[in-house]
C-alpha cells in the first residue's frame, strides 16, 4: 500500500466518522506539539553547541600564549631560586 492511498483511506474515514475524525485530529495535534518541542530542543542544543565551539576556538587561540607565559614564569621562578642560593653561599 502506498503512502498516498493510506492517506486517502484515512481522509475518507474522516469524512464518514466523527469519532475517527476527532481521534485523528488529536493524533495530529500531538504530533505537532512533539515536533514543536523537538524543534525548540534542537535549537537549544544548536545554540549550546555553537557556544562550545566558540569557547574551544578561544581556548585554541590562547593556548600557545598561555603555555609560553607558564614556561616563562617557571624559568623566572627557577632563576630567582638559583640566584638566592648563589647569593647565600657566595656573599659574606
Amino acid at each position: 500500500m502506498s503512502l498516498i492511498s493510506f492517506f486517502e483511506r484515512i481522509y475518507h474515514q474522516l469524512l464518514l466518522d466523527d469519532n475517527v475524525s476527532r481521534n485523528f485530529t488529536t493524533y495530529c495535534d500531538n504530533i505537532r506539539k512533539t515536533i514543536k518541542s523537538l524543534t525548540i530542543d534542537l535549537r537549544s542544543k544548536e545554540h549550546m553547541l555553537q557556544e562550545t565551539i566558540e569557547n574551544w576556538r578561544i581556548y585554541h587561540n590562547l593556548y600557545e600564549t598561555f603555555e609560553k607565559w607558564l614556561i616563562d614564569g617557571e624559568q623566572i621562578l627557577r632563576r630567582s631560586s638559583d640566584e638566592k642560593l648563589v647569593r647565600k653561599y657566595i656573599s659574606p
